[in-house]
């Protein structure tokens, strides 16, 4: 830059000599440019970064350590996506530890340190596994409403919990027959703080398994005061899609089904049960379906069903097993050959009417025009799967 002004002052002298007044102007223009550009650079170069004061500003940052690699995790994915990384079981590497600098909102300074994550990558026999069920998808606005855990030592079974959290909000319709949780279950249940130190005591130091728990439940579970320094976790719908990629999705209803697991999925204890058995599956690599050979009275051989709607007393994926098992036939729409419609509650904001969804519009209508098809409730239809008593 002094070069620069240099040559200029010697252009200035020269054209003062000769008396080329425009040019000397025009360098004195060129000149004052020049210096303005260069002071306005340089003062954005001294200027010192900002420090972020919330965990949703920060970038993610890698640091290389001597073990492994730390990954200061900015936010973590939404439940709609998992960008969980799990690698095989065989590999000698046993985890990699995440900081979870954005887990819950930032307060004050803390002596405490940041929790870190670490994915677990080794085989597990000793473990918790664990699910939550809550008020919705924001774990900032909304609050658990159940949390359940099961312990295992050697590969077995040693002690169970099971808990539901008062939230102190009346539980929306779609959530009570999402979880089958009713604001009666909870008017009386102990508060979140109590819950979340007991289910810290009872985890003890071992890691914790469960399904999606990288996208959803820990993050949750640690906005809600859940807290170690470091976390060990393993998360098995990574890890299925990974062992199992041919499967249409890697749901815990679908690995339930595939593996033959017996066991409802209506309860985040019942959740814990069968995500064990799954875990043990994938850890095994006993990686072949597994036929169901349980004998189920054939009580709707020939007929068609059809269903619309939500249940408390089960999932969908469930009534349609309920459906095959029992020999009938599920479609996904009605039409003039369905003989049943099962309604549940509707809890579409979408509804032609503000009551009824198309499908039962469109059975109302075949009914009406003499079609044989029947609307019937979830309690209906246990009474078609149970046996006809004869009597003598």
């Amino acid at each position: 830059m002094e070069i620069i002004f240099v040559i200029l002052f010697l252009i200035f002298i020269v054209a003062l000599v000769i008396e080329f007044w425009p040019f000397v102007l025009g360098a004195l223009i060129i000149a004052g440019i020049i210096y303005v550009l260069y002071r306005l650079g340089k003062r954005t170069s001294e200027k010192p970064a900002i420090p972020s004061d919330t965990g949703a500003e920060q970038l993610s940052k890698i640091t290389s350590t001597d073990d492994s690699t730390e990954i200061a995790v900015s936010d973590l994915p939404a439940p709609s996506a998992d960008t969980s990384e799990v690698t095989s079981q065989d590999s000698q590497a046993e985890h990699t530890p995440t900081t979870l600098s954005d887990v819950t909102p930032i307060a004050p300074a803390s002596p405490r340190p940041q929790p870190r994550l670490h994915h677990l990558r080794r085989n597990l026999t000793d473990f918790v596994v664990f699910d939550i069920e809550t008020t919705g998808f924001s774990r900032i606005d909304d609050h658990i409403i159940q949390l359940s855990a099961i312990k295992y030592r050697n590969d077995q079974q040693v002690a169970t919990f099971n808990s539901f959290i008062n939230p102190h909000t009346a539980l929306s319709q779609k959530i009570s027959l999402l979880t089958g949780i009713t604001d009666t279950d909870l008017v009386d249940a102990p508060e979140n703080d109590e819950v979340i130190a007991n289910f810290t005591t009872f985890i003890e130091d071992l890691p914790m398994i469960g399904h999606y728990i990288f996208g959803f439940d820990l993050p949750f579970l640690m906005a809600k005061g859940f807290y170690r320094p470091d976390i060990f976790a393993l998360d098995t719908l990574p890890l299925a899609r990974k062992k199992l990629p041919d499967l249409p999705n890697h749901k815990l209803p679908t690995l339930k089904s595939y593996f033959a697991i017996h066991n409802r999925s209506h309860n985040s204890l019942n959740d814990c049960e069968t995500n064990a058995i799954v875990y043990q599956h994938l850890r095994d690599n006993h990686l072949t379906a597994i036929t169901d050979n349980r004998k189920f009275p054939q009580t709707l051989v020939g007929q068609r069903f059809c269903i619309t709607g939500e249940f408390m007393e089960a999932d969908r994926d469930e009534v349609i097993e309920d459906i095959t098992t029992h020999g009938g036939r599920y479609t996904t729409s009605v039409s003039g050959l369905t003989d049943y419609l099962i309604c549940g509650t509707q809890t579409s904001s979408r509804l032609t009417d503000g009551i009824h969804s198309t499908s039962e519009l469109k059975a109302l209508s075949l009914a009406k025009d003499g079609g044989k098809i029947k609307l019937i409730s979830y309690n209906d239809f246990q009474q078609l799967l149970a046996p006809v008593a004869i009597s003598n």
